[in-house]
């Protein structure tokens, strides 16, 4: 079973920049649950998206990781058996972070909710297993990432993505 959630709650700045379409949320949860389906079929998902300022996420930096600073994405597993092959926890996304790291493009609030799901996919795969830490787990990682989402965008011909 796959049990996708995405909750919007960054507290919009009055400039409205990043402005993301209302039904943004709906249609991440139809990606990410297509993602889920296609490439971790035979694995249970249950996964909570939650979009969130620089302010909540320094804060959850601090409490839950020791780190000072902001970040663009963060996910919690809720099982803590390494052995388990289930997908499950929470992914916070920083929509302020994902509008800094955005490519220049004429359309920046296309290019913000492109950013969003390509970190969001980023914080699904940590929950599945992988990691980013260390030069050949990093590159495992990125082509993964880099293959769901041509996989969910075949148009898709190249994804740029920055080092952190």
């Amino acid at each position: 079973m796959k049990e996708i959630l995405v909750v919007d709650e960054s507290a919009h700045p009055p400039d409205g920049k990043p402005r993301l379409a209302r039904r943004f949320p709906a249609i991440l949860r139809l990606l990410l649950l297509r993602a889920a389906r296609k490439f971790f079929a035979s694995r249970p998902c249950s996964v909570s998206f939650i979009l969130i300022d620089d302010i909540r996420t320094r804060r959850l930096n601090r409490k839950y990781l020791s780190r000072a600073g902001t970040t663009d994405v963060i996910a919690f597993y809720y099982d803590d058996n390494p052995a388990s092959r289930n997908i499950e926890g929470d992914v916070f996304i920083n929509i302020r972070q994902a509008a800094a790291q955005c490519p220049d493009e004429d359309d920046f609030d296309k290019a913000v909710e492109k950013e969003i799901f390509l970190l969001a996919v980023h914080g699904l795969l940590h929950l599945a297993g992988y990691d980013d830490h260390g030069a050949a787990r990093k590159a495992r990682m990125w082509r993964m990432q880099n293959r769901i989402v041509r996989g969910i965008f075949p148009k898709v011909s190249r994804i740029q993505v920055a080092d952190k």
